[in-house]
């Protein structure tokens, strides 16, 4: 905890400080966790479990809340505060929203670039427009010869296959399933909403879905990020060969679920079980395994899951900037940076094409136990590789130099002709390069790319830069062609810091490259190094060399001139004995120096 203090403290707080304004806390183990480990301690005030608190911005460096924020509570907010929330989020998690947006966006680019949210229709206002629609898939059905992927039904054993639709109860009733139209009318008048179902892939017979950790860590430039493992959930029960009203709710919806490698049909594609001490294998990546084998195409799947979240997004990221200076203005709040991670839910269908159900605000962090697993440490690093990722500073870091320095015009001349070459920092202020204020957006962009650990980066992307609503700003533009230039070896060999601030105040910026601290590794240091794997590679260093050194030796004495003819065999015998007691010297010698090393680096 942090003890409150006076202004003049506070602009030179050196530690970084959050405000959690929840009583409930069972379900962020994980948050506290990553808090914890990143250095980043909590607001010490009576009133710091509850919005109360939030008036004192001052004193913390990040907002994290579960609900929605309060935004009247919150204090002026400074340059550096970051809060977990985008204003207007609404467009992203109410599915109302969602899918409005996706008939707009239909309108704009066409039904082929956005038709992944199932049609749904709001009764009796909408009838008209249902009807067409369910007509149409069941012209569809039947003209169709579908036929499932094992171990599913064919459409012949499923009378209703491809002309399901559900109606969901506005008032929680649960939901009904029908094929006809038999007995609709008593639905026209209750304001509910009617939904087409998705007929899905089955692994061992059970329905799933998986869920996609989402974060959009700027609006301008928009920068969307997508966590390379995900929530991989199967329904307790097998899936039914003709779904109806009087099914099993356990069998179609994953509410409480069963782990993903206890499945016969995926147990052999998971090297390593999810663990506390491990994240285990991808299950994204066991996914797409499954469906190579099953003769679909991964590589489409995960561009047409990864390009529906990051068209969605592009597609409203006029909104948000709409939004987002509405609430500026209104609540006086000309600083502060706001960020957000969400999971977008998908069921995949039986052709191999995944379908969005819905966009979770504040996904539940809480880890899933099993007798076999848990997905604790996959939860954990989420979190630590989100925060490391946004990058929360403390008032001392964030007043150090941020910005790009600039660079003489005769360093321009022979440095920087090659503009395309935006991964070297050193040339953004030079003519034809960058403004002032676009050099220094660009640097916390790329700065944030270098972090993003077990994140990647979806938009910007040259597929799909065309989708982005309002189209692109500067910002978007420089971002872009940053990433469109950078690769592992010209950014170890561009300039990427001026500042100990931009090595994430874990290193030292060394002719401008960052010189990481001891425990810490990458291009921006923002890794926390795994000690056991640091020790595990310097002792097979060792070994390797040490066989080098015991060939090289055999070498030497294979080559030495043999024995003159007829000398005794005590010669080559003494030679022999010479040999072993030199490399077991050596060895001796060897194995002290490493553990004197291993010792002092413990200390």
């Amino acid at each position: 905890m942090v003890a409150t203090s006076s202004w003049c403290v506070h602009a030179t707080r050196t530690s970084k400080v959050f405000l959690l304004p929840e009583e409930q806390r069972d379900h962020l183990e994980p948050l506290l966790t990553a808090m914890h480990t990143l250095g980043i301690k909590e607001f010490d005030d009576r009133h710091a479990d509850s919005w109360d608190a939030a008036a004192h911005t001052n004193e913390f460096d990040v907002v994290w809340s579960y609900e929605y924020p309060e935004w009247d509570m919150l204090g002026p907010l400074r340059p550096h505060t970051k809060v977990n929330h985008l204003p207007g989020n609404y467009a992203l998690v109410t599915k109302g929203h969602v899918y409005t947006n996706q008939l707009r966006l239909q309108h704009l680019y066409g039904k082929e670039h956005f038709d992944f949210i199932p049609q749904q229709f709001r009764l009796p206002d909408e009838r008209s427009q249902f009807m067409a629609a369910f007509e149409a898939s069941t012209n569809a059905a039947a003209a169709a010869v579908a036929v499932r992927q094992p171990p599913s039904a064919t459409a012949a054993d499923d009378p209703s296959y491809g002309r399901r639709w559900l109606i969901k109860n506005q008032n929680h009733r649960g939901v009904h399933f029908f094929s006809g139209l038999n007995h609709l009318d008593k639905y026209m008048s209750s304001n509910d909403m009617v939904a087409q179902c998705i007929e899905p892939l089955l692994i061992s017979g059970h329905k799933f879905d998986i869920g996609l950790y989402v974060t959009i860590s700027s609006i301008d430039p928009l920068r969307v990020y997508i966590y390379h493992n995900a929530l991989l959930r199967m329904c307790k029960l097998k899936y039914p060969k003709d779904l109806d009203d009087s099914a099993d709710v356990e069998s179609y919806v994953v509410d409480d679920y069963l782990p993903p490698w206890e499945m016969p049909d995926l147990k052999e594609y998971y090297k390593a079980i999810p663990s506390e001490d491990r994240e285990g294998t991808s299950h994204f990546d066991v996914l797409k395994m499954y469906l190579d084998s099953i003769n679909m195409d991964s590589s489409r799947f995960q561009q047409d899951i990864y390009g529906a979240v990051a068209k969605l997004v592009a597609g409203n990221r006029g909104h948000f900037v709409r939004t987002e200076a509405q609430f500026r203005a209104a609540n006086h709040q000309p600083h502060g940076h706001f960020f957000e991670m969400y999971r977008f839910d998908f069921v995949v269908d039986d052709t191999g094409k995944p379908w969005l159900l819905e966009v979770n605000q504040s996904p539940n962090l809480a880890p899933k136990h099993f007798a076999t697993g848990t997905d604790a440490k996959m939860k954990r690093n989420i979190v630590h590789d989100l925060l490391t990722l946004v990058g929360i500073q403390s008032p001392h870091e964030a007043s150090l130099p941020n910005t790009i320095f600039q660079v003489h015009e005769t360093y321009c001349k022979p440095k920087c002709q090659d503009t395309s070459r935006v991964v070297d920092m050193s040339c953004w202020r030079c003519p034809g390069w960058f403004s002032p204020h676009e050099a220094t957006t660009l640097h916390q962009s790329a700065t944030e790319y270098l972090r993003r650990g077990g994140f990647q980066l979806v938009f910007p992307s040259v597929e799909l830069d065309r989708f982005l609503d309002g189209g692109p700003s500067p910002h978007d533009l420089a971002f872009s062609r940053y990433v469109q230039s950078s690769s592992e070896r010209d950014v170890a060999a561009g300039a990427t810091c001026t500042s100990r601030s931009h090595c994430s105040m874990h290193g030292d910026c060394v002719n401008g490259r960052c010189a990481c601290d001891d425990g810490y590794e990458g291009v921006a240091c923002a890794g926390i190094q795994d000690a056991d794997l640091t020790d595990a590679l310097e002792h097979a260093k060792f070994e390797d060399e040490l066989k080098q050194l015991h060939s090289m030796n055999l070498r030497v004495v294979g080559a030495a001139t043999p024995p003159p003819q007829g000398a005794s065999d005590t010669a080559l015998v003494v030679l022999m004995l010479g040999n072993v007691v030199g490399v077991a010297i050596v060895y001796c010698v060897a194995t002290f120096l490493y553990k004197s090393k291993a010792s002092a680096k413990e200390h």
